[in-house]
């Protein structure tokens, strides 16, 4: 994730996008069955994002499932399903 230089930092030391590659980290590192992510590529360049989707699609490889929130209609397209929400209705896109 490209953080391993500030394992001895702490939290507010940390920028928001180095903080966001943490949390991703953290929830990876259990290998579960299930991740549930909004909007896990804000606050990130477009490297550190492709990585953190390249790492999701690597979960689903795996046979685990990732639901992901997300305005980012480049990793909307790439989902395997897809559901939109319009005005407060939830429908498969």
């Amino acid at each position: 994730m490209g953080i391993g230089g500030r394992r001895n930092f702490l939290p507010y030391q940390l920028s928001v996008g180095q903080r966001r590659r943490l949390v991703v980290a953290g929830a990876l590192i259990k290998e579960p069955l299930v991740i549930l992510a909004d909007e896990p590529t804000n606050d990130l360049d477009d490297f550190g994002a492709n990585e953190v989707i390249k790492l999701l699609q690597l979960v689903t490889a795996d046979g685990g499932t990732v639901i992901m929130v997300t305005h980012n209609m480049l990793w909307a397209e790439q989902a395997n399903c897809r559901y939109a929400m319009n005005y407060g209705v939830l429908a498969p896109k």
